[in-house]
C-alpha cells in the first residue's frame, strides 16, 4: 500500500462531526410542521370548548323558558320570538311544525330553537332546538 492510498483511506473512513445543511433544513422544517400542526390542534379545540359551552347555556335556556310557561296561564307560545335579556348574543322562536290526532286527542306540535347571532353572522345560529306536544282544541279543516 502506498502513501497516498492510506491517506485516502483515512480521509474516506473518518467519522462525521455533524451535520449537513440539508439534515438541519429538514429537522428545521418538521418541527415547524410539528408547532402548526399543534397550533391548529389548538385552536379547534378552544372553539369546540367554547361551541359546548354556548349550546350548554342555550340548553339551559329553552329549560328555563319551558318552565316558565308551563306555569304561566298563557302557556306555550304557538309561534312567537324574543331575546334572552341575560345573554345579549341570544334570542328564541317557536313555530308550529304539525298538527295531527294522536291517541284521538288533536295535538301541535311546537318546536322551539334557541339561537345565537354574532355580529359578523347574518344568519342566527341555532345552538339547541327542541320539540314539544300540547294538546289542542281546533276543527277538522285545519287537520
Amino acid at each position: 500500500m502506498n502513501r497516498y492510498s492510506a491517506k485516502l483511506t483515512r480521509l474516506t473512513h473518518r467519522h462525521p462531526h455533524g451535520f449537513t445543511l440539508l439534515e438541519v433544513l429538514v429537522g428545521l422544517m418538521l418541527m415547524a410542521l410539528l408547532v402548526v400542526s399543534s397550533l391548529t390542534a389548538l385552536s379547534r379545540y378552544r372553539s369546540i370548548l367554547a361551541l359546548a359551552s354556548r349550546q350548554r347555556q342555550a340548553i339551559q335556556v329553552a329549560d328555563d323558558l319551558l318552565a316558565r310557561w308551563l306555569d304561566s296561564s298563557t302557556g306555550l307560545p304557538g309561534a312567537d320570538s324574543g331575546r334572552i335579556p341575560q345573554h345579549p348574543t341570544m334570542g328564541w322562536n317557536t313555530r308550529v311544525v304539525s298538527q295531527r290526532m294522536v291517541c284521538g286527542v288533536p295535538t301541535e306540535i311546537i318546536r322551539l330553537n334557541v339561537w345565537e347571532q354574532t355580529g359578523n353572522q347574518t344568519e342566527p345560529r341555532v345552538l339547541s332546538s327542541i320539540e314539544f306536544v300540547r294538546s289542542v282544541t281546533f276543527t277538522g279543516a285545519n287537520l
